[in-house]
C-alpha cells in the first residue's frame, strides 16, 4: 500500500515523459523488431548508437562509436554481478592483451566504471558513462537490462545485440573484436559484419 501512495504523488507530465522516452529508445534501436537468433546466440537486425554521445572521466562527451572499424560496446552497472562475471572473462580469456575494440558504458558514470574494470585488471580498457542526468535515464530506457554488448560499427550502425551474458565459451567471438583479431562475429559459419578492417580505439 505505501508504494501505492508514493507512485501516486508522481505527477501525471513525469509518467508522461518517462513512457515517451522508452518508447522513443526502444524505437531508436529497434530493439523491439530484432528476433533472437537461434541457440541464444546475438540479435541481428538494425539499429544505431550514431547519435549516442557519451562523459568520459576527465568530463569530456565523445560519440559511443568508435571512430574506425568495430568495438563491442558493453552497457553495464556497478550493481550487475553478470557485467563482473562477464568482465572477470573477458581479462583470462584476454590474458593480457589490449582490448581496443571494448568500450565499456557504465549507468552510474565514468568513475564507477573504472573502479569496477580495474577490479579485474582492466584498467587501460575504454570507459564511460552517461553524459549528463537525463542521458542516465535514456540509457536505461534503450537497452533490456545490464549487461547488453552492442557489436557497433564506426558509422554507429548496431550489427549484433547480445543482451546478457551467455557464459565465457559462447563469448568468445565477442572477445576476439574485442582484442582486435575480428572485425565481426562468427556464427554458424557466417560472419555478421562490423564494419572497416581493424578494431578502433
Amino acid at each position: 500500500m505505501q508504494m501505492r501512495a508514493l507512485l501516486d504523488r508522481i505527477p501525471t507530465g513525469v509518467w508522461l515523459a518517462v513512457i515517451a522516452v522508452a518508447m522513443v529508445a526502444s524505437f531508436r534501436l529497434g530493439l523491439g523488431a530484432r528476433d533472437t537468433a537461434a541457440g541464444g546466440g546475438p540479435e541481428a537486425g538494425p539499429g544505431s548508437v550514431a547519435g549516442l554521445r557519451v562523459r568520459l572521466a576527465d568530463g569530456r562527451d565523445v560519440p559511443v562509436a568508435p571512430a574506425r572499424g568495430s568495438a563491442v560496446v558493453m552497457v553495464s552497472s556497478v550493481s550487475c554481478t553478470f557485467c563482473d562475471e562477464a568482465l572477470r572473462d573477458v581479462a583470462r580469456t584476454a590474458r593480457g592483451r589490449a582490448l581496443p575494440g571494448l568500450r565499456v558504458v557504465t549507468l552510474e558514470g565514468a568513475d564507477a566504471g573504472a573502479s569496477m574494470l580495474a577490479r579485474h585488471g582492466l584498467g587501460d580498457v575504454w570507459h564511460a558513462g552517461p553524459a549528463g542526468d537525463g542521458a542516465s535515464a535514456l540509457l536505461t530506457f534503450q537497452f533490456p537490462g545490464t549487461p547488453t554488448f552492442l557489436l557497433v560499427d564506426a558509422s554507429g550502425a548496431v550489427r549484433a545485440a547480445l543482451p546478457g551474458y551467455p557464459g565465457r565459451e559462447a563469448f568468445a567471438p565477442w572477445v576476439r573484436v574485442m582484442t582486435g583479431e575480428a572485425d565481426g562475429l562468427t556464427r554458424g559459419g557466417a560472419t555478421v559484419p562490423g564494419g572497416a578492417s581493424g578494431a578502433g580505439a
